[in-house]
């Protein structure tokens, strides 16, 4: 009587796939042919990462031109995942464009 392995059945035990059929399936799954794609209706952080995936940083702050740009601004604050609707900021030009700097001083002033 032989003893049958878990997976001997099955075509693809002790197979590796190659590099490009690795790559293939990779990409069958990514963005909206995710099961886990939520499309608009993703949270803060993750919409936010996406655009930091998906615009490449520049050089320097657009605004500013002498700090590295950090940070991704929505520019109409409706949060889409448009992308044309999103740029690169340094920190301290994201905090003048959302008021925050301002509202900073003010509360630290008093």
């Amino acid at each position: 009587m032989r003893l049958i392995k878990l997976g001997d059945k099955n075509p693809f035990y002790n197979k590796k796939h190659t590099d490009e059929t690795r790559l293939a399936m990779s990409l069958s799954h990514r963005d909206e042919k995710n099961v886990r794609w939520k499309g608009d209706k993703v949270g803060y952080i993750s919409l936010h990462k996406w655009v930091r995936k998906n615009i490449p940083a520049p050089d320097l702050c657009p605004i500013c031109n002498t700090s590295k740009p950090t940070e991704v601004h929505n520019i109409s604050t409706k949060y889409t995942r448009d992308l044309s609707d999103w740029q690169w900021l340094c920190h301290r030009c994201h905090m003048l464009i959302d008021g925050r700097l301002f509202n900073n001083i003010m509360r630290f002033s008093k």
